[in-house]
């Protein structure tokens, strides 16, 4: 566990302090709130399980039921966590599936709309998405998996990806808490998400035999491989020079050429997607197909607050077991004071006790910065120091730079490593 932040605010409705202390732990981000009196609150939680199971590195390969089982296990018995307390901010799911023969930069290139909402490549992001924040519950994500991680992947991969900033429209369909992701039903609903759409994207299909069609099927599909074409079309719509199922009737136009002509690659990766989920779920078809259709429908912008910034965000989870959760905190701590031999893992850098770290124990372990002040104010004040923190810092560093040689990773410390929190 690496300790990452910490921040002091008051609340802005009742004007009350409270704190927050951040950690990082493969890849998942951790915020416990304090109130005034220093009491543990609130936990928040965001991040990938994906890259949980993989130790933080990477979400490449194959991720499934089981391993998602697994990893909320491992959260329970690590940190105490209760997956009926986790209430569900945000939540981004997706599939990695190798292409068959195609290139993933050829299908990313004709990869054009999720239904009327362009697909945009983010300035220095390596994927393409459709749909904002802040219009939309959610957005579609598509990319290459293997140029992102190419230390892990060897051969074409595209993931497809949907991220939902909001989640109205899965709490219709029964998932809330993450305790409804222990249900196998509940995958099977999300996929069934994910598979419907993936075939709601307008893709171009580069395969289509040109010399096969009229001359009037050919100057079409000039037209449909020009993404601009399809942008004057809504904003013709949005214009009024066009009736509003303009779009729609090219589109099953285009539909219509690929079936007939191409090798219809975007039928092929919709059925490679679906054999994918009855592997990473271990169903039978039978199974699949036996679950109930429930596909929510769309509705307006949301007033809900969005959290569009990680895949997944739980949040405000109470009660907690707090004595746990630290205690684990405390056991992954290395980063040690080389003069006191206190934990200064709270610090962002530096081998010696400095400001961050001594206002911490003046905070969190008042006894242990008495001891300190016991033990280094004992000099003349330095008039240039002007604070508390100031001159035991500076006290401390005088002390490891006098003795160099003294301070090693063998030495006999100050006091004993580590810290204990009381959350009674």
């Amino acid at each position: 566990m690496v300790f990452s932040s910490e921040v002091e605010r008051a609340n802005a409705d009742t004007g009350e302090l409270f704190s927050a202390i951040f950690y990082t732990y493969k890849k998942l981000n951790f915020a416990i709130y304090f109130d005034a009196n220093g009491r543990a609150t609130k936990l928040y939680i965001k991040g990938s399980l994906h890259y949980y199971f993989n130790g933080g590195n990477h979400n490449a390969n194959d991720f499934t039921f089981v391993d998602f089982l697994e990893v909320i296990s491992d959260l329970k018995v690590k940190f105490g966590i209760n997956p009926c307390d986790c209430k569900l901010r945000s939540l981004e799911y997706g599939i990695n599936i190798i292409p068959l023969a195609y290139r993933t930069r050829l299908i990313l290139q004709n990869t054009f709309y999720h239904l009327r909402k362009k697909f945009n490549q983010p300035i220095d992001k390596p994927y393409k998405q459709a749909g904002n924040t802040k219009h939309n519950d959610f957005i579609i994500k598509i990319y290459d998996k293997a140029f992102q991680f190419p230390e892990y992947v060897s051969h074409e991969l595209l993931r497809f990806e949907i991220k939902y900033c909001r989640m109205r429209e899965l709490r219709k369909i029964g998932i809330d808490y993450l305790s409804d992701l222990l249900l196998k039903e509940n995958h099977v609903k999300l996929y069934k998400l994910l598979h419907q759409r993936f075939l709601e994207i307008l893709f171009y299909d580069y395969t289509i035999s040109k010399k096969k069609l009229s001359a009037a099927k050919q100057k079409k599909c000039v037209n449909y491989a020009n993404i601009n074409y399809w942008e004057n079309i809504l904003m013709s719509i949005k214009e009024g020079g066009l009736n509003t199922k303009n779009f729609d009737y090219h589109k099953k136009g285009l539909k219509s050429i690929t079936s007939q002509y191409s090798e219809n690659i975007h039928k092929q990766l919709a059925e490679v997607i679906e054999n994918k989920m009855f592997k990473l779920l271990n169903l039978s078809v039978f199974k699949w197909f036996s679950c109930p259709k429930t596909y929510p429908k769309y509705t307006t912008v949301s007033e809900e607050k969005c959290t569009p910034n990680t895949h997944l965000y739980i949040g405000g989870i109470r009660p907690v077991n707090y004595s746990l959760l630290i205690g684990n905190l405390k056991q992954e701590k290395v980063k040690i004071c080389l003069v006191t031999g206190l934990d200064i893992s709270m610090q962002y850098e530096g081998q010696i006790l400095s400001t961050i770290g001594l206002k911490y124990y003046e905070k969190y372990e008042p006894k242990i910065f008495q001891k300190l002040e016991n033990i280094f104010l004992t000099g003349m004040d330095n008039k240039f120091e002007r604070t508390i923190y100031a001159k035991l810092s500076k006290q401390i560093r005088n002390r490891f730079y006098n003795n160099r040689a003294k301070y090693n990773s063998n030495q006999t410390v100050l006091f004993e490593q580590g810290f204990d929190f009381d959350f009674l």
